[in-house]
């Protein structure tokens, strides 16, 4: 059973708090086992009922994403980039990890989904995420390039390690994976232009096709021998209780 889960905004408030607020308005809840920030709701519940019961101090994000977010280990004060950043959820995670000090330019490729962002940072309270249209295919501007602590690279993949929550992906032409595939290390490739040295940039898919995954990543270290790869992990329903996911941690020379 594929159950919700949210992320404590940690700025306005702890875990326990939010876990009495549900259970008092008879929501079964528990603690997240991997994620340190996350409360999994343990029974059908609707998404507006869980907003207006927890307001601003939690937002749905799965556990596979805070996980995500915390393997990149961002620091109070860091300049960041995240490329493919709509609905906003990572860009949450890493300001609140940041405790809104710092700098965090969030992209998408999609105007409509820019608003989104936005007014999901000014609801949890964070002013720190410059939210704007760009296409993650293209080289950074020149100001940013070599400027970034961290960068969020959540590349657009066939989804299959959300299957279970959305059953339709089932009848998804898989036919069009190979210019997904090129579109993820183009992305790649664009993205790690940001960092400085020593930055680490997080490349993740909510996918467990290897071909978008490990392959994509090891032919890209083959080809930049100036990055090298820090941590690799695949996160899997049946035993991680979460989303499908695949994160990697790659960081500049």
């Amino acid at each position: 059973e594929q159950y919700i889960t949210l992320r404590v905004n940690t700025l306005k408030t702890e875990r326990s708090h939010v876990i009495n607020i549900l259970s008092e308005n008879g929501i079964k809840c528990a603690k997240t086992e991997q994620s340190p920030y996350g409360v999994r709701i343990l029974q059908s519940a609707d998404i507006p009922t869980l907003e207006r019961l927890v307001g601003d101090l939690a937002f749905v994000e799965d556990e596979a994403s805070q996980i995500a977010v915390s393997a990149l280990d961002v620091q109070k004060g860091m300049t960041v980039f995240d490329v493919c950043a709509a609905p906003g959820g990572k860009s949450l995670c890493a300001a609140i990890a940041m405790e809104n000090e710092g700098s965090i330019s969030s992209y998408d490729l999609h105007e409509n989904k820019i608003d989104l962002i936005k007014k999901a940072a000014e609801k949890a309270g964070i002013d720190i995420i410059h939210a704007e249209v760009r296409d993650g295919r293209i080289p950074p501007c020149e100001e940013f390039l070599s400027t970034a602590d961290r960068v969020i690279c959540d590349v657009p993949c066939s989804g299959l390690g959300v299957i279970g929550k959305k059953p339709d992906l089932r009848y998804k032409d898989m036919s069009s994976v190979d210019s997904l595939l090129n579109t993820q290390y183009e992305i790649l490739s664009q993205s790690v232009k940001y960092l400085k040295a020593g930055g680490r940039l997080l490349y993740s898919t909510c996918t467990l096709n290897k071909a978008e995954n490990s392959d994509t990543v090891e032919k890209f270290l083959k080809e930049n021998t100036a990055y090298k790869l820090i941590k690799q992990q695949t996160l899997m329903p049946h035993t991680d209780g979460t989303d499908g996911f695949y994160i990697a941690v790659i960081e500049k020379i």
